[in-house]
């Protein structure tokens, strides 16, 4: 696996569920050298939670972690999503038994992250807080300081740790990561987590929306968030905004401009962000969700946060450039250097 892998912030399994994540490509040996997988997995939902973790245990020790992994994904992909959650929560739990903090190589952001939540979630369990650097080592060994996807994984562990009314504790607690920028890695874990939690209900999992203060939709950016993680916080409505509003963007827009001058420009970012995957990665409608925005400068920086998007995801990366044509030279060049800066440099 090679150093400095982003785990992307829109793609194909987490745009159904969330929006805006994209799963990690990893590489898997040859079905010439290793067998299927039995294929118990039922696409009605039927999951025997004993059952899986022998089988998944077993493909573990024989053919090692990468391909047991690997050959979970495909037989869970047409499975509803409850189930696949749920399943990724017991082999995310699983890898930490086998393989302790070495595991989180192996996880990625398949099935809304349901591996990195449970790996996360029982390395906290078993270890406490003082676990967090050891693990945000190794996700910045495995991927590079870059990788913020995996740290992202631990933003979503620290929710679950905490329980999902304990916002500001799970914040608090990134601060023992080594997070590069302010929008992504742990604290935009903890965001999503917050604002489109994952639940379970029964045997299976299912997705959430934060309810809505009418009085107040910018909370809790607004109000209970410290100052230093407002940025991530306002990045983030996009996505939750998104949900809540139907897709109204000409309104999200509004909202973005009402935030204090110093958020306008990750909420405008975030609002790009989501708008790629929402348009199923088309240049021309993303675009033309970026022209509701309110101003000239907000529709600029929603272009700039879509072309990261559409970057974020190797399918769409070589149509990220034209999320930032038509515009003048100046700031054509301008929407450019904005996407460059959200990804610290895409080359």
């Amino acid at each position: 696996m090679k150093a400095y892998k982003i785990l992307g912030i829109a793609g194909a399994v987490v745009f159904i569920i969330l929006g805006f994540f994209a799963v990690i490509n990893f590489s898997t040996n040859s079905h010439d050298k290793y067998p299927l997988s039995s294929g118990t997995a039922s696409s009605n939902g039927a999951m025997n939670p004993v059952e899986e973790r022998n089988k998944w245990a077993g493909l573990i020790d024989k053919f090692g972690p990468e391909y047991a992994y690997a050959e979970f994904k495909k037989e869970y992909a047409p499975t509803h999503f409850g189930i696949q959650h749920a399943a990724a929560h017991l082999v995310g739990e699983l890898l930490y038994d086998k393989l302790g903090v070495d595991g989180v190589t192996v996880c990625d952001s398949t099935f809304a992250f349901g591996c990195y939540h449970s790996f996360f979630g029982k390395a906290l369990a078993v270890n406490g807080l003082s676990i967090i650097k050891k693990l945000d080592e190794a996700c910045i060994q495995a991927y590079g300081p870059l990788g913020t996807g995996c740290t992202h994984g631990i933003g979503h562990g620290l929710v679950e740790y905490f329980g999902h009314q304990q916002l500001i504790k799970a914040l608090e607690a990134c601060t023992l990561t080594t997070q590069v920028k302010k929008l992504f890695g742990c604290t935009s874990g903890v965001f999503m987590e917050y604002n489109v939690p994952i639940v379970f209900d029964g045997p299976t999992a299912k997705t959430e929306i934060r309810e809505l203060n009418a009085a107040n939709p910018h909370e809790p950016c607004n109000t209970i968030v410290p100052e230093k993680f407002r940025e991530s916080c306002y990045y983030e409505m996009g996505q939750w905004w998104d949900k809540v509003f139907n897709k109204d963007y000409k309104h999200i827009g509004l909202l973005c401009e009402e935030a204090q001058s110093e958020y306008r420009e990750p909420c405008y970012l975030g609002i790009g962000n989501v708008a790629a995957p929402s348009n199923e990665y088309n240049v021309q409608e993303t675009i033309n969700t970026c022209l509701l925005m309110p101003n000239e400068d907000a529709k600029l920086l929603c272009r700039a946060g879509a072309s990261w998007s559409f970057f974020a995801v190797p399918e769409q990366r070589q149509l990220s450039p034209k999320l930032c044509e038509g515009l003048v030279s100046a700031e054509t060049h301008r929407c450019a250097q904005k996407a460059d800066l959200i990804g610290v440099g895409r080359t």
